[in-house]
């Protein structure tokens, strides 16, 4: 058995000791199981096992938001040549990015707290 990110996990894998690093090039998950030859199942498998390996899974994804994160800044300066539709989609899609929206009916801002909705039926029949 072959010691993976610190973890025994029964594989004899060599990749798995480098997921942070393959990631680090902003792959994904599905391209780092295929590199080790499993699926995204048996990655999360070990990860609910193995809290090192979990930890490593955890650190690569940041690695990886993080390496796109920088080529939208570059495509932001002009230093590199983006598609800013396909960098949105990629950053809403696999970091949960989101578009922030502030709605009012009188063009001012949100308060912060607790909002009461209240839906009124009305009785009358038309």
């Amino acid at each position: 058995m072959k010691e993976v990110v610190g973890v025994d996990v029964g594989i004899s894998n060599p990749h798995l000791r480098r997921h942070p690093a393959d990631v680090a090039n902003g792959e994904s998950k599905a391209e780092v199981a295929a590199k080790l030859g499993i699926c995204r199942d048996t990655m999360h498998e070990w990860a609910k096992r193995h809290p090192e390996f979990s930890d490593a899974i955890k650190k690569g994804e940041h690695l990886s938001e993080a390496w796109w994160c920088k080529l939208g800044r570059k495509g932001a300066a002009g230093e590199a040549d983006i598609n800013p539709t396909v960098w949105i989609f990629n950053m809403k899609n696999r970091f949960g990015w989101r578009d922030k929206q502030d709605v009012t009916t009188d063009g001012g801002k949100l308060p912060h707290g607790p909002m009461e909705v209240v839906i009124v039926r009305s009785t009358e029949q038309a």
